[in-house]
């Protein structure tokens, strides 16, 4: 009885210390794209590469947190506006559940616990949190959504959404809560398994694909949400199994797109690529293995952001690569959709230097 009492209260010192982590330390640790400002007063805000922004009080433990507002008010439509110490903070820049939070402090930033704290090791328990949001029980009727939207409206090939839809990589939401949107399941693709479609997810990243945006009951009117439970940290969604390189996309969609233009220049079988699926949404797991990593992410202040945090994950002996969409257009699929000859011509230009030897680009530059 002593032991499991002592056992206890070391767990509880441990999510004290966790608590309190000065913020402005645990910010650029766990998001290095995000930059700090200050109008001379004791607030120092955080900008975030996807435009969310963080104010932390003069404690360095209370936070208010915004995307936009409405009525004067700030609202985070990612998770609470306001709260208290890292684990509330983690929850309003990534969403997710208290557990969720627990596990991206402890991986994150292990060196920010002390060495008399208890470790507090992840249970089943807390990777059980996440559930995939229900799908449409109509096979006709999910296909003809996801087809409809990523067809029809995004422009991309057929052939591709089909092959995605039937591999279960993406299928149309139901319910109250995921109706209308599009679920595309993140897994461990670093992992083995012998599942036919990849390993079990362990987060979703959604897409609203019906006109206008959603009501505020549905994931706060989010158009591109992540699912309630998500573990950022733990999976990513995915495309292609190349290794030659690695190419980085802020979205599912931007990575179907550029595969799709990837697939027509014969490329396609020398590369994976991923979606982060916004803040936090990019680890050093998924560099891993890859002598060379295409940043190509949007062609914005976020998709910079984005950069600075790979390259921060990345080894000495993998080569970082940025490559952004047309000039005049924000993203790939847009590119595509309405200048698909410029986007081919920009993406050959970007794909070809990755996939040259590193010996034989450092040759060409020494020439």
């Amino acid at each position: 009885m002593k032991g499991e009492m002592f056992m206890a209260r070391m767990a509880n010192d441990s999510l004290e210390t966790l608590r309190n982590i000065p913020l402005n330390s645990i910010i650029p640790s766990l998001w290095p794209g995000a930059h700090p400002a200050s109008d001379g007063g004791r607030i120092t805000q955080w900008r975030f590469p996807d435009g969310l922004k963080v104010n932390v009080l003069a404690d360095n433990q209370g936070f208010v947190a915004w995307t936009h507002r409405v009525n004067g008010q700030r609202v985070n439509a990612q998770g609470p506006s306001q709260g208290h110490g890292a684990l509330d903070l983690v929850m309003a820049v990534e969403g997710g559940t208290f557990q969720t939070a627990l596990h991206r402090l402890v991986e994150g930033s292990p060196s920010l616990t002390t060495r008399n704290a208890a470790p507090l090791q992840p249970t089943l328990q807390d990777a059980a949190a996440f559930q995939l949001p229900p799908r449409d029980f109509n096979p006709e009727a999910n296909w003809r959504q996801v087809r409809r939207y990523l067809v029809e409206e995004r422009g991309l090939p057929l052939w591709l959404v089909r092959e995605v839809y039937e591999t279960h990589q993406v299928y149309a939401g139901w319910g109250h809560r995921a109706g209308g949107f599009l679920i595309f399941p993140c897994r461990p693709w670093d992992q083995q398994t012998v599942r036919p479609h990849g390993p079990e997810p362990t987060g979703a990243i959604l897409r609203w694909a019906q006109p206008g945006t959603p009501p505020p009951d549905k994931y706060f009117g989010q158009t591109h949400p992540t699912a309630k439970g998500s573990r950022k940290d733990a999976g990513w969604w995915q495309i292609g199994q190349g290794r030659q390189c690695v190419i980085a996309t802020e979205a599912p969609i931007d990575a179907l797109t550029v595969y799709a233009g990837l697939h027509a220049l014969r490329f396609a079988h020398h590369v994976t690529i991923v979606a982060g699926g916004g803040q936090g949404g990019f680890t050093a797991r998924q560099w891993t293995g890859f002598p060379t990593v295409v940043v190509a992410t949007d062609r914005d202040a976020a998709g910079d952001g984005f950069d600075t945090t790979i390259r921060s994950q990345v080894t000495r002996e993998q080569t970082v690569l940025r490559l952004q969409p047309p000039a005049g257009y924000k993203d790939w699929n847009e590119a595509w959709r309405q200048d698909a000859s410029t986007m081919m011509k920009t993406l050959q230009g970007g794909i070809q230097p990755a996939l040259t030897p590193r010996r034989d680009r450092d040759a060409g530059l020494e020439r």
